[in-house]
């Protein structure tokens, strides 16, 4: 590795992404490929798995040719950047190449994808060759020799493999952002219970012995945050667990094991308290076995911490869309008993009672699913009713009335003409020749 801008990724876990991606691609096209730096130096190399081709060794047999190929990738990392897409150039000896712009952590560079050509190689293209190479301390036969035995690619697998390049690239970009951000929001979260277990230890909150203490505390915190997860509360929730890392943390300073036994007994308890609030718990059994994997893998406080808030916001995140579910059902259910039931007297509480939610929790989400107010529904599905039995023949404004489940019929008549603007009367004439 040149000494570049890239130096990071020497204890990055993001160098394992990037030989992975970069081999995968190798791997499929049967060329190498390099993450180089603006002044063309390697960073990360596939050379491992596919060498250089024959052409390419001779010609960086010469360290005036290896540093003319440097040069080469700069200066086409450099236009890659300059119009933000790949760009197929020839190297100084001649042969085809990929140059796709990449930017890692802030600092740009490219990825080198080549060497081959796109024609049959011929006299004159040998002699071209030569005349570009003959500055080098190499043997120009070999080099010639060495240019007929070179992949020949047609112009739409030129396209294809700088297309899939460009993909790869951009998944890197998209990997490396990902993963910087998640890196900057443990150091904040950490940051931020650092602050309060240093603010909670000035100010001295455990008046008992210190074991005592923590266990109090732990089971009052515990049964709130397992009463936030059980109602799908996700705010609520995670401000609970920021005070309950903290009184886990200080109560197993430095012992990383005990942390996560800590954090296994506290994902259990959530486990079960969505699915008292109604997640599915094949789910649960699912969410927990990928959940204990991620945990394991986890080598310091800061991350484990991070990690915990985000497996709380997933669960009461789930419970309340299972929660959100149930209230649909409900809600259908009581615009269902009040078509079968209009006739009889209803109320707010008697409709509640049947898909057992408050009358206040029924009212808000029956409004918020439909737009209008139990009431106006009952109102609606009676006079509904009503204009049916005014349209036919023989039927009287009273008959319409209780059929509907008015039992005042001066009521239904004033009712009637606020909704439909007209009274029983005017409408029956209308209906009926």
């Amino acid at each position: 590795m040149g000494n570049s801008e890239f130096q990071w990724l020497d204890t990055s876990k993001e160098k394992g992404f990037l030989e992975k991606a970069l081999r995968s691609f190798s791997t499929f096209s049967g060329l190498k490929a390099s993450l180089v730096d603006k002044e063309g130096n390697t960073v990360v190399s596939t050379e491992n798995y596919v060498p250089d081709c024959r052409f390419c060794q001779l010609i960086k047999s010469d360290p005036q040719g290896k540093q003319k190929c440097r040069r080469s990738y700069a200066r086409a990392g450099r236009e890659a950047a300059k119009y933000g897409e790949p760009y197929v150039f020839r190297c100084h000896a001649g042969l085809v190449a990929w140059a796709v712009p990449i930017i890692i952590n802030k600092h740009q560079g490219a990825v080198i994808c080549g060497q081959v050509l796109m024609w049959e190689p011929e006299d004159y293209f040998l002699d071209e060759i030569g005349m570009m190479v003959k500055d080098l301390d190499v043997n120009i036969s070999e080099i010639k020799m060495a240019a007929l035995q070179l992949n020949v690619l047609p112009s739409d697998k030129v396209q294809a493999i700088t297309d899939l390049l460009f993909v790869i690239a951009n998944q890197i970009m998209n990997h490396e952002s990902t993963f910087f951000s998640e890196q900057k929001s443990i150091a904040a979260y950490q940051a931020l219970l650092s602050e309060e277990i240093s603010e909670s230890k000035k100010k001295n909150k455990y008046k008992m012995t210190k074991n005592l203490a923590d266990g109090l505390s732990l089971q009052g915190e515990e049964r709130e945050l397992m009463a936030k997860v059980r109602s799908g509360e996700k705010d609520s929730a995670e401000k609970l667990l920021d005070h309950l890392l903290i009184t886990i943390i200080n109560h197993n300073t430095g012992n990383l094991g005990d942390v996560k036994a800590r954090i296994i007994e506290l994902l259990v308890m959530i486990s079960r308290a969505a699915v008292d609030g109604g997640m599915d718990s094949k789910e649960i059994r699912n969410l927990n076995s990928r959940f204990y994997e991620e945990l394991y893998a986890k080598r310091t406080t800061e991350e484990i911490c991070y990690w915990t808030k985000n497996v709380v916001s997933i669960f009461s995140e789930e419970v309340r869309k299972a929660k959100g579910n149930d209230n649909l059902q409900a809600v259908y259910a009581a615009g269902e008993y009040i078509q079968k039931h209009f006739r009889e007297k209803l109320s707010i509480q008697s409709i509640a009672e049947v898909v057992h939610l408050s009358p206040s929790y029924l009212s808000h989400i029956f409004s918020q699913t439909f737009g209008y107010t139990i009431t106006d529904y009952v109102t609606y599905i009676r006079l509904e009713n009503a204009k049916s039995i005014l349209s036919k023949s023989g039927t009287s404004i009273s008959e319409a009335a209780l059929d509907s489940g008015f039992e005042d019929i001066s009521y239904f008549s004033r009712v009637f003409k606020k909704v439909e603007g007209i009274s029983p009367r005017e409408y029956k004439k209308r209906q009926l020749p």
